[in-house]
């Protein structure tokens, strides 16, 4: 269930990659597989280079009020349809970027900021 926001300037949030496990550290969006990831594994995937985090904060504060998760993978290119790109991409894959999880404060939902991180 979301809680409303009061009020969300927009034009005030900046994206920016994670800085720190701390930024993290109080996030609740409400569904517990999203928090317990943030909480326990972004800082450490981004270490790893396993996930790209970035998030959503007021400017000079570095509490995330949002965050999303960007992975990195490939696909065999032979799956592919059109012939063309199955010669381009056979040898090396298919470069794919997944939205690993999105997330947004209980307290800042239906805002405009998740579409605003899309």
């Amino acid at each position: 269930m979301t809680i409303a926001a009061t009020t969300l300037d927009l034009s005030k949030i900046r994206v920016s990659p994670l800085p720190s496990k701390e930024s993290v550290k109080r996030f609740s969006c409400g569904e517990r597989e999203i928090d317990s990831w943030v909480a326990a594994k972004a800082a450490k995937w981004t270490e790893q280079h396993r996930t790209r985090v970035f998030i959503a904060h007021l400017d000079g504060n570095p509490s995330a009020l949002g965050f999303y998760s960007l992975t990195f993978a490939t696909e065999d290119g032979s799956k592919l349809s059109d012939q063309r790109y199955r010669e381009i991409y056979k040898p090396s894959g298919v470069p794919l970027v997944y939205l690993h999880f999105l997330g947004v404060q209980r307290t800042n939902q239906r805002c405009g900021l998740g579409t605003l991180l899309l």
